[in-house]
């Protein structure tokens, strides 16, 4: 029975771990979901190219009713793929007195790319989000916006978690095995105890019967 406990332990310690290995997971790689109400974001995306400065424009006009939203943050997501899909944040800025706030982007190569505007919302109105797809023909910048930190998210964040939970792991699977070497153990002394208490018990009975 005590040797039952143990294993139902270490099978509840086990669930518990992928358990939190999926929220994990879902924690890094979700997309947040969109909302919508009478509060709206109108985006609006357009190439550039003036000499050495060329890229992509993109605006979202922050309305309510038809009305603009000024001086509240919206937040410029693109779209990045590096271990699964993710949304990379590029910047966010604040509406001016229109509703309006704009970034820009240079690209590092051609082809689509998707951009996201949300607004998290406040106490009178919703969150809401739009997004849209660019195809972008050049040229191309040759370096990447600091903004995005594409190279240092690759190298440290992902890497960083995955070390951490296979080391979880790890230690599980040590502590299970020990677990049940000590339970094994358990069980050869105490079949090699019940033989000397039968050995002994032969012993005397000899003894006995010699002494009669």
């Amino acid at each position: 029975m005590k040797h039952a406990r143990r294993l139902f332990k270490i099978g509840m310690t086990l669930f518990l771990a992928l358990a939190v290995t999926v929220i994990l997971a879902n924690w890094v790689w979700a997309a947040e979901p969109s909302t919508s109400g009478t509060t709206r974001i109108i985006m609006n995306i357009t190439q550039f190219d003036q000499g050495d400065n060329q890229g992509i424009a993109v605006s979202a006009q922050l309305t309510d009713n038809g009305k603009p939203l000024g001086n509240d943050p919206v937040e410029f997501d693109l779209s990045a793929n590096f271990f699964g899909a993710q949304q990379v944040n590029l910047a966010t800025v604040q509406t001016d007195a229109t509703g309006t706030a704009t970034i820009t982007y240079r690209p590092t190569a051609e082809g689509e790319y998707n951009f996201t505007a949300r607004f998290r919302g406040d106490e009178s109105h919703p969150q809401v989000e739009v997004t849209r797809t660019y195809t972008y023909s050049g040229p191309v910048s040759q370096y990447q916006p600091e903004a995005v930190g594409l190279t240092a998210i690759r190298q440290w964040i992902t890497p960083v978690i995955f070390l951490g939970v296979g080391i979880f792991w790890l230690l599980l699977i040590v502590i299970a095995v020990r677990t049940l070497g000590g339970i094994r153990r358990a069980g050869l002394q105490g079949t090699t105890k019940s033989k000397s208490y039968r050995k002994f018990g032969q012993v005397v009975y000899q003894k006995r019967s010699s002494g009669n």
